[in-house]
């Protein structure tokens, strides 16, 4: 997939991993090894982004199991992303007003908090403990962001991506912003 606006914007979907399924596997893990080390920009996996539907309730499968234990991400930070959150705060939402413990705003604020907590303490805690390559990041994305519009704006899930970059892929990128200084980028060079 090519952004439209800025083809140097690249992303590849794996289209998920079927339970069991060894070429799946070794498919993305081969992607990954290929590209999580290139010395240029171009030529570097710089994230990974790991989608899964809250309004599943099967969140963890065996495919989230061999994904977090026996793919090597070499590097390569993966941000695990909870998309449609929004059902899940609807859930808790009803549960609020039908206990008439809150209503209107209030409700809305104390349901995606309660939400969210439920969620990390019954859910999130299967991505990341004990796990070989848990994920440098979690995001929860709603629908109401709409993803695939054309001027979305993901800004939870491009400052979770930005904060889970690892400092020479962070170097990589200042040095492509800083084309037009040239020492900067040799000295930068020499010291690799």
């Amino acid at each position: 997939l090519v952004f439209e606006t800025n083809s140097r914007f690249v992303f590849h979907d794996s289209r998920g991993i079927e339970s069991g399924t060894t070429n799946d596997i070794e498919t993305i893990q081969a992607f990954i090894s290929k590209w999580a080390h290139g010395r240029s920009l171009n030529d570097r996996l710089h994230a990974i982004w790991y989608c899964i539907s809250v309004d599943n309730k099967r969140l963890f499968t065996a495919a989230e199991e061999q994904f977090f234990d026996k793919i090597n991400p070499s590097g390569v930070p993966v941000i695990l992303v909870f998309t449609k959150f929004e059902s899940l705060e609807a859930e808790v939402f009803a549960q609020l007003q039908m206990n008439s413990q809150y209503s209107g705003e209030e409700a809305i604020q104390q349901a995606q908090q309660v939400a969210q907590k439920t969620f990390e303490d019954k859910h999130l805690i299967h991505f990341t403990s004990g796990r070989k390559y848990p994920p440098k990041k979690v995001v929860f994305l709603k629908s109401i962001t709409y993803m695939d519009k054309e001027n979305a704006q993901c800004s939870y899930l491009i400052e979770a991506t930005l904060n889970a970059l690892n400092s020479y892929t962070i170097n990589l990128l200042l040095l492509e912003v800083q084309q037009i200084n040239l020492g900067w980028r040799l000295i930068n060079a020499l010291h690799r």
